[in-house]
């Protein structure tokens, strides 16, 4: 096996492949809001990524089967060793 490794890439036109209601829950902050794809090679690897997010920002994090929420809540799941990366809205 492979190392992992983790890769984030801030690219303004994601935005465009979010689905329309997915992007309706989301909170768009005043000044614009950032978009990045996360992938990992990995769950610890992403896992390990979540849990450095800082905690005084506004994250919101969307796991691509319709569970969009702040960081802390996947925080929460993740010490609770839900299944994060499959939890449906």
């Amino acid at each position: 096996m492979g190392e992992d490794w983790i890769s984030v890439v801030d690219d303004p036109s994601i935005v465009e492949d979010i689905e329309s209601d997915a992007l309706s829950r989301m909170h768009i902050w005043p000044g614009g809001t950032e978009f990045f794809l996360v992938e990992a090679r990995t769950e610890a690897a992403l896992r390990r990524y979540v849990e450095m997010l800082p905690d005084d920002k506004n994250l919101l994090i969307d796991n691509d089967h319709g569970w969009i929420a702040d960081a802390q809540a996947y925080k929460r799941a993740i010490a609770n060793n839900d299944d994060w990366l499959q939890i449906l809205a």
